[in-house]
């Protein structure tokens, strides 16, 4: 009994705080026919999602080694439509790898996409439902910061985007294939 209270002395004075891990990001930038979009992914967090892989091998070559499977995991994960559920067009520009830094999270290697969510012909870029799940299927604690930068139509600037408050942000976890 003595050895249990001791057992049960030491793990109570222990902290179990998870450290920190880096958020996803999604900076979007409202155009009058669409909307350009910038999304930040942590490959720390990233790796969690395909163990088997080696993701933060050597991020220099990620893109190089993995370029089509991280597009076609990117689109399999991210659908926008307008307002009567007509599915938008997701274009990927571009990616990179770069280095990073959160608070608090210390240094990692984050993965760029630069794509293009093309609305409809006729629809306003202005209101879309986005259903996004890449990493969060896999990794249940796993966060996506969200910022509209910039929509000029809708009257807010880059500067205003700051301290704007958003009309309606919707979050649901329940899986949406």
């Amino acid at each position: 009994m003595k050895y249990l209270l001791l057992l049960i002395l030491v793990f109570a004075c222990v902290d179990l705080n998870a450290h920190p891990m880096p958020n996803s990001i999604l900076l979007l930038d409202v155009k009058s026919n669409g909307v350009s979009a910038e999304l930040h992914w942590p490959l720390k967090e990233f790796q969690f999602v395909f163990p088997n892989e080696d993701i933060d091998r050597d991020p220099n070559t990620l893109i190089e080694r993995e370029g089509a499977w991280l597009d076609s995991y990117q689109l399999a994960h991210m659908r926008v439509s307008d307002m009567n559920g007509h599915s938008w067009t997701i274009s990927i520009n571009s990616k990179k790898v770069v280095d990073a830094q959160q608070s608090f999270t210390g240094p990692y290697s984050e993965l760029i996409f630069q794509l293009w969510l093309q609305a409809p012909p006729g629809v306003s870029a202005q209101h879309f439902t986005m259903n996004y799940d890449a990493i969060m299927h896999q990794v249940v604690t796993h966060k996506m910061l969200i910022r509209i930068r910039q929509d000029w139509d809708g009257g807010l600037s880059a500067q205003d985007s700051l301290n704007a408050d958003l009309g309606m942000l919707m979050v649901n976890p329940a899986r949406w294939h």
